[in-house]
């Protein structure tokens, strides 16, 4: 058997669980704003827009536009 040496998911982070409590049965989430409505990836504390600290995941179709990407070139992990 191979070991696996990537980094895996922090599930002890209140902002990242819902992620992959989701992603876990299946559903992409994105998190939404309670407060003005702004849907941002990945999960904060704290919405860019309004700052408010009211937030929950939303289920979305998986289908959209990329606007940006980015790439690393920095090792962050060894995996």
């Amino acid at each position: 058997m191979t070991s696996y040496d990537k980094p895996l998911p922090d599930l002890d982070d209140v902002h990242a669980r819902p992620f992959w409590d989701h992603a876990a049965r299946g559903e992409l989430t994105i998190q939404r704003c309670n407060s003005c409505g702004d849907r941002h990836f990945p999960p904060t504390p704290i919405c860019r827009v309004c700052l408010s600290e009211t937030q929950s995941p939303e289920v979305v179709s998986g289908k959209g536009k990329i606007l940006s990407w980015v790439t690393f070139h920095q090792i962050y992990w060894e995996g």
